[in-house]
């Protein structure tokens, strides 16, 4: 049985590459990928879901203000090179002292979620939002009798299923490694219940702070210690704690 690590390497790549970035050149980077987002985004949130009306995005792009405000990545499948997933993040730094997050815009916060947000220091805030994971690729993945090949030149069948968590898993692998170099303690994200379910499973405690929203479907406003988080992960699914940091190379000392 292939590890995480080696089926993500095998048949994704994180775009752009995080490594040894300055938060500058990432933010350059990130800005030229905003088109290709945009459009995974439509496909889900337009086509495939229906929390936007595509009659209101005639250009088949789904964007917002905060757009410009983010560090954004794609995950692309290396087989077919097409764009599997999205997602971004919402920084204190381009937002600017004063303004809120979209979190704070479109949910309610309870008195208790408040008064854990009023005692963090807010520049070190971001806010993990347009988690997207395109259905058509999942069911073209399908479709296509998902396969691969060995070290030996030959084809080999895999369950496209087994894939699927790895899409999840890159996506926060790339949110951890663009937290560290734009030095984020803490993220805001709205999440589904799945999700949150989902994501315990592998170790991520979110902390709820305020009631379910309609936003995008049935969503919770949480949030959580990104550096609590990495070490909750060791503990309790270590093979993905070696996947997400490169085997400790991730080390969030901030």
């Amino acid at each position: 049985m292939e590890s995480i690590y080696e089926l993500f390497d095998e048949y994704f790549k994180i775009i752009p590459p995080i490594e040894q970035q300055t938060l500058a050149s990432l933010t350059r980077q990130c800005q030229t990928l905003v088109t290709d987002c945009q459009k995974i985004r439509y496909q889900v949130y337009c086509l495939e879901h229906n929390f936007e009306k595509k009659e209101e995005h005639p250009d088949e792009l789904e964007g917002d203000e905060f757009d410009k405000l983010s560090l954004h990545a794609l995950l692309q499948h290396k087989p077919s090179s097409d764009y599997a997933a999205t997602v971004r993040l919402v920084t204190y730094q381009a937002l600017g002292k004063d303004h809120l997050f979209p979190m704070e815009l479109h949910s309610s916060i309870d008195e208790n979620g408040q008064a854990l947000i009023n005692s963090l220091p807010r520049e070190s805030i971001a806010e993990v939002s347009r988690f997207a994971v395109s259905k058509t690729f999942r069911q073209r993945l399908s479709d296509l009798n998902y396969h691969g090949i060995n070290e030996f030149g030959e084809k080999r069948e895999m369950d496209y299923k087994r894939i699927i968590p790895h899409i999840t898993l890159g996506l926060f692998k790339v949110l951890f490694q663009m937290s560290k170099i734009a030095k984020i303690q803490y993220w805001y994200a709205v999440m589904e219940v799945t999700l949150i379910r989902l994501l315990k499973r592998f170790g991520f405690n979110f902390t709820r702070v305020g009631p379910a929203v309609e936003y995008h479907g049935k969503r919770i406003p949480c949030l959580i210690n990104v550096s609590d988080a990495l070490d909750n992960i060791k503990k309790v699914q270590p093979e993905i704690w070696d996947f997400i940091t490169d085997f400790g190379e991730l080390k969030l000392s901030l």
